[in-house]
This record gives C-alpha cells, sequence and structure tokens, in this order.
C-alpha cells in the first residue's frame, strides 16, 4: 500500500530567484529653497533707561540656525542702526547683541519676503549681566556642601536669548567650593530657577531675584 504522492509546492525550497523585478521607490519630492533676496533692517539699541547707546554691534541670525556669526552693523550715535543683507525670502530671522560687557538681547523674529523686503522700528534693550551666587549647605547638620553642580533654568519669554547665551557658552557649569559657595555670572537679567545637584543627596529647588 504505497502512500499517496504529495503535490510539491514549487514556491518552496525551489532555490530559484524569481523574476518578478522589485517594484521601483517612488523618489522623495525634492522641496525648492526660498530664494536669497536683498533685506533692509533697521531699528535702535537702548539701555535699561531707554537712552540710545552708540558703538553696539548687531547681528542679523535665522530663528532655525545654531550659528551666532551673521551680517551685523553698529549703532550711530542715536542708537541706530540700518544696513542691508541677503536674506531667504520667508525665512524667519531675528536681530541680536553679543556683546561681552551687555546680557544676552534679542528682538523677535520677523520674516522678509519680495511683497515686504524691509523691516524696521526693531528695538534692543540692553542690560548689564546679572548673577546669582550663595551657599550649598547639608539639610542634616548645615555643613557646606563641596562639588555640588548648580543648574540654572530660564523660562524666560524670550527663548532666543538664552539660546544664544549658551551657545556663547555663558551658562558654564558651576561647582560649590570648600566653603559650599558658588557664583554664576553673565546670566541676563529675569527669573531663574537654581538646582543643586549632587549623587546620594535630594537636590532643592529655589528661585532667587536678578537685577541688572
Amino acid at each position: 500500500t504505497a502512500n499517496k504522492p504529495r503535490a510539491r509546492n514549487t514556491a518552496e525550497g525551489s532555490g530559484r530567484e524569481s523574476n518578478t523585478p522589485a517594484p521601483e521607490k517612488t523618489p522623495e519630492p525634492v522641496l525648492p529653497k526660498s530664494l536669497p533676496i536683498t533685506g533692509k533692517i533697521s531699528g535702535v539699541v537702548v539701555d535699561s533707561e531707554d537712552a540710545p547707546i552708540a558703538g553696539v554691534s548687531v547681528v542679523l541670525l535665522p530663528e532655525n540656525g545654531i550659528t551666532v556669526s551673521g551680517p551685523s552693523a553698529s549703532t550711530n550715535e542715536k542708537g541706530e542702526f540700518s544696513y542691508e543683507a541677503s536674506v531667504e525670502s520667508g525665512e524667519p530671522y531675528f536681530v541680536a547683541c553679543l556683546r561681552d560687557d551687555y546680557a544676552v538681547a534679542a528682538t523677535d523674529i520677523f520674516k522678509i519676503t519680495a511683497v515686504q523686503p524691509s523691516v524696521s522700528d526693531l528695538k534692543l534693550k540692553l542690560y548689564h549681566p546679572a548673577r546669582v551666587h550663595g551657599a550649598v549647605i547639608s539639610g542634616d547638620d548645615n555643613k557646606p556642601l563641596e562639588g555640588v553642580s548648580i543648574v540654572l533654568s530660564a523660562p524666560r519669554t524670550n527663548a532666543r536669548e538664552d539660546r544664544i547665551a549658551r551657545l556663547l557658552g555663558r551658562f558654564k557649569p558651576v561647582l560649590s567650593d570648600v566653603q559650599g559657595k558658588y557664583e554664576v555670572t553673565q546670566i541676563p537679567p529675569g527669573n531663574y530657577t537654581v538646582k543643586a545637584v549632587k549623587r546620594g543627596w535630594v537636590s532643592n529647588e529655589f528661585n532667587p531675584l536678578t537685577r541688572d
């Protein structure tokens, strides 16, 4: 009584490659780049009392960039600046002041297009850098703690200023010394949260006040 032969599945174990061509991939669409145009940018730079500041250099930066260099201009005796620069039409830009003796300041973003090739009435208000200083102590015995990392976070309304300050290296890591003391300098005036971080310890946050 011979067993009935099984039908062979030609798709299995044939060892042959399929002659069916693989489907072609649909190429991804290439979006056209924004065309460069010449934009005209102007405004004024003042201090905390709204007095004009002369001889201040301001720089034009792209909102989506990671650079701190770009076309620049200096203010006159009235604190005014004006210059022309090649920009990408419709892309967001802002103007910033990066001087070391002032806190970083930046305008709101704006766009320049062929329909609106100029932006005027920009205003930058400069403040002298603020500083935060204090001491870190143990909550157990009130003794100073050395080597504690001091972390600043700034929930500011102008996030561009914080981003530029970090690109410039103004938010440097700070550790408390042998007496538990620390000092953070070259920061824009505003509201900050200070956090003390040390392995094995529960951190504590507080909100100091800064001024220009």
